[in-house]
């Protein structure tokens, strides 16, 4: 067990050296330093809370209370996302957790009897050689 914490460890340190992951850092730190990106951001977590708790509410549910609620989290999601730190954020993230799934799924296809990464990329496609 002790070999597989550190591999584990040798692992994380890995990603978190792997300049995928310092863009995804980056970028997420672009955005909370910036006040319009992270007004827009919270502003967007408000109304999906607001979203979520009035689907909560089951069969009470107001449909019409859903509907506007809904129009105010697309808004704001449009709003947010239109925000160029907001859109690298979107696109380090989306390969940071590309990375990872191929992490995942290396370590899936070696548990399950799977010969693992040949190192030729030409027959995988997994990882697109990064």
């Amino acid at each position: 067990m002790r070999e597989v914490m550190l591999k584990a460890q040798e692992l994380a340190d890995a990603i978190l050296a792997s300049e995928i992951y310092k863009r995804s850092k980056a970028a997420e730190d672009a955005v909370m330093q910036d006040p319009d990106a992270a007004r827009c951001m919270a502003d967007y977590y408000e109304k999906e809370r607001a979203v979520r708790e009035i689907l909560n509410q089951g069969d009470d549910m107001d449909a019409a209370e859903l509907a506007e609620a809904g129009q105010a989290l697309e808004e704001a999601r449009a709003v947010m996302k239109a925000l160029p730190l907001v859109q690298e954020l979107q696109e380090a993230n989306d390969a940071c957790n590309r990375m990872l799934q191929n992490v995942n799924q290396l370590l899936q296809l070696n548990m399950n009897g799977g010969t693992g990464c040949t190192g030729s990329c030409e027959s995988c496609g997994g990882c697109g050689g990064k």
